[in-house]
């Protein structure tokens, strides 16, 4: 992802852009791959998808909903 400087008041100008960041992103064919907050200042992009090993273990809680009733009690 890049970065430049541009005016365009009397004539439309740019500095070199820089080089913000860069990473192995998801690049969509008909639409941008990336989105960005209204006060410029994060980036939300789709990362391509990283082969990993599958899990080694799951764990299964029960009765979750009471346990938290016993450590978090209601008013």
């Amino acid at each position: 992802m890049f970065a430049a400087d541009i005016r365009a008041d009397r004539a439309f100008s740019f500095k070199k852009p820089e080089l913000l960041f860069k990473g192995d992103f998801k690049t969509l064919e008909y639409s941008a791959n990336y989105d960005v907050r209204l006060d410029g200042r994060r980036f939300l992009m789709l990362q391509s998808e990283v082969e990993r090993p599958p899990p080694r273990k799951i764990v299964i809680v029960l009765n979750w909903f009471e346990e938290l009733k016993r450590l978090a009690p209601a008013e």
